[in-house]
C-alpha cells in the first residue's frame, strides 16, 4: 500500500480521528506500510498534509486538530487548514528496542531473565524508547526473536536467549548447577518437539496451528479444506492492541527444507484486501522468502519458522508439559535476625 491509502486503512479501521505519530505506529504495526526512514511519522504527516491541501474537499481526510487527522466524512466539520510553520523541537535520542531490552537485563548483573511483557513494560515506564506501539510487547518479542535469527544465520555471537514461556534472558549470563541442566533439559525437548512436528500427519498439523492459534487468542479459526484452500491452511481473528480486529490467513508447511519466496507470493494471492498473511514451517525461510515480504507496498506476510512455531508452543503449552519444582538456595540471615532477644 502506499502511505495514504495505509493510514486511509488505519483510520477506517479504527473509526475514530488519531494523532498522526499514532496513525503511523499502527501502519507500521499492522504491515500496511513500510518505510526506512528515520521519522515516519514526518512522512506520512506530509503525505496527508499534501493530499489536503492539493484536493480540499475532494481529499480522502481531513485535519481535526494540529497533527491530528480523520477520515472526510460529514462527522468531520473541523476546517482544513494549514499546519503551523514553528520548528519542532528536537526528540530527545531513545534506544532501539533490542538496546533497550539488553540495558534492562544488564540491571541486577545480568542474571535475572525476564518475560518480554514485563520488559516491554520496564522499557516504556523508563522512556527508554521513542514511541509506544500498539502491541509493543509483542513488538518486542518479534525484533528480539529476529535479531536471534539474523546472528544465528551469520555465526555472530548472540545477545539474547530465549528460555521459555517467554523469558529472555542475556546469552553470556552462563547459567550455573540446577539451572544449566534445565536449559539442557529444555532445549533437548525443544529439539525433541520440532522433530516430532516435523514427522507430524500433513493435517493433524494445520489442526495444531488452529489450536495454536486458539491458545493465542484469536478467535473463528477455522482450518479451510484440503481442495481448494486456494493456499490458505488456517483463518481466524486476532484484536491488535485488545481493539483492531486482524483477519489472519496461514499457510502451513510441514518442512525440513527451507521455504521458498513462490510460497509467499501464493499465499500473498490469496489473500483478501483485509487479510494479514502468515507462512509457518517447521522448516526454515530461504533469504529469497525473508526478502519477499519486505517489499513496499504489498499485502504484509509474517515468516514463522520451526524455532519460532516451538517457542510460541512452549509458551502456550501445546504439546509441551510444564513441570514446577521448589529449589532451595541459602540465605545469609540479616544481622538483626542473628542478635537473638533478650
Amino acid at each position: 500500500m502506499t502511505a495514504l491509502d495505509a493510514a486511509e486503512e488505519v483510520l477506517r479501521r479504527t473509526g475514530t480521528s488519531l494523532p498522526v505519530r499514532r496513525i503511523t505506529e499502527l501502519m507500521l504495526e499492522l504491515g500496511l506500510w513500510t518505510t526506512s526512514g528515520n521519522t515516519p511519522w514526518a512522512t506520512v504527516n506530509a503525505r496527508i498534509s499534501s493530499d489536503i491541501k492539493s484536493k480540499g474537499k475532494q481529499s480522502r481526510f481531513c485535519r481535526v486538530g494540529p497533527g491530528e487527522y480523520g477520515l472526510n466524512t460529514p462527522d468531520c466539520l473541523a476546517p482544513i487548514s494549514e499546519p503551523s510553520n514553528q520548528p519542532q523541537a528536537p526528540q530527545e535520542s531513545k534506544l532501539s528496542y533490542t538496546d533497550a531490552a539488553e540495558q534492562i537485563l544488564r540491571q541486577n548483573d545480568g542474571k535475572e531473565p525476564l518475560h518480554y511483557r514485563e520488559i516491554a513494560r520496564r522499557m516504556l515506564d523508563g522512556g527508554l524508547v521513542a514511541t509506544k506501539a500498539v502491541t509493543p510487547a509483542h513488538t518486542l518479542n518479534a525484533r528480539v526473536g529476529d535479531e536471534i535469527r539474523r546472528r544465528k544465520e551469520s555465526d555472530q555471537p548472540q545477545r539474547f536467549v530465549r528460555l521459555g514461556r517467554g523469558l529472555i534472558g542475556l546469552a553470556d549470563a552462563e547459567p550455573v548447577g540446577v539451572r544449566r541442566a534445565i536449559d539442557a533439559e529444555n532445549r533437548r525437548v525443544r529439539d525433541a518437539l520440532l522433530d516430532f512436528l516435523r514427522r507430524t500427519d500433513p493435517v493433524e498439523f494445520e489442526h495444531l496451528v488452529g489450536e495454536l492459534f486458539n491458545a493465542m487468542g484469536a478467535e473463528s479459526v477455522t482450518v479451510t479444506p484440503r481442495s481448494g484452500d486456494g493456499g490458505v491452511d488456517v483463518r481466524g481473528t486476532l484484536l491488535a492492541g485488545g481493539a483492531i480486529p486482524i483477519q489472519i490467513a496461514a499457510q502451513v508447511k510441514r518442512w525440513k527444507h527451507n521455504v521458498g519466496r513462490p510460497v509467499v507470493n501464493e499465499i500473498r494471492g490469496s489473500l483478501g484486501l483485509h487479510d494479514f498473511g502468515l507462512v509457518i514451517t517447521t522448516g526454515r525461510f530461504s533469504p529469497s522468502a525473508r526478502q519477499a515480504v519486505q517489499i513496499k507496498d504489498r499485502m504484509p506476510i509474517t515468516l514463522i519458522d520451526g524455532d519460532d512455531l516451538v517457542n510460541l508452543m512452549v509458551e502456550h503449552e501445546i504439546w509441551v508439559n510444564r513441570q514446577q519444582h521448589d529449589l532451595l538456595t541459602l540465605a545469609t540471615p540479616s544481622p538483626d535476625r542473628t542478635k537473638g532477644s533478650a
